[in-house]
């Protein structure tokens, strides 16, 4: 498990590597806008069932997904006019909405009828979803029950010498410890179901 600092001057070079990481099905933890987050290929089962793995997840959980955009978002999930205004206003940012799913993603995110999606404000995440293309599932970096912690040092012992680990970890500095605001947009009425 490596941990790579993370600079302007070497941004282009970790993307390339984290890239190579999720061709071969592995997770990686990231810095994002929010908590530090384990980030894998979503149209990959076997990354899916690595971070649930890794998080001690339980399978009744779903996972959330990064996606670039509105117009990546809208290959997977049925957003509708009212629904593409607020997404519109709302990322790149620190909100997920929980949307009626097209049913394309795996089965093993663990929902099929809704999925829950972000667009990061992080020009490393923004720049490494547009060149990896496609849709990375997502979740914060800890155990699940457990609290996150703000910084790669602790995140790298608290995986270290695990049998399921990240194969990359990405040192972006302290990060904040508040987690994305969730919205679900999917059964008829916007509720906000974390602030």
């Amino acid at each position: 498990m490596r941990v790579l600092k993370l600079s302007k001057s070497n941004r282009d070079e970790i993307i390339k590597k984290a890239i190579l990481v999720f061709r071969k099905g592995g997770i990686i933890v990231s810095p994002t806008d929010t908590v530090y987050g384990l980030l894998g290929d979503a149209l990959n089962p076997k990354a899916i069932r690595a971070i649930f793995k890794i998080k001690k997840r339980r399978k009744d959980k779903p996972l959330g997904v990064f996606v670039r955009n509105i117009e990546q978002a809208k290959r997977f999930a049925k957003i509708a006019k009212s629904q593409e205004k607020l997404l519109r206003k709302s990322w790149p940012g620190q909100f997920t909405f929980i949307l009626e799913s097209r049913g394309n993603l795996p089965k093993e995110l663990g929902s099929r009828k809704t999925i829950g999606m972000r667009s990061p404000d992080s020009i490393f995440l923004q720049k490494l979803l547009t060149l990896w293309s496609g849709p990375l599932v997502q979740t914060s970096a800890n155990i699940s029950g457990k609290p996150a912690s703000d910084n790669a040092e602790d995140i790298a012992k608290l995986f270290s010498g695990k049998s399921f680990c990240p194969g990359m970890i990405i040192d972006g500095g302290l990060s904040s410890l508040r987690a994305s605001t969730v919205i679900d947009l999917a059964h008829n009425k916007k509720r906000i179901l974390r602030k």
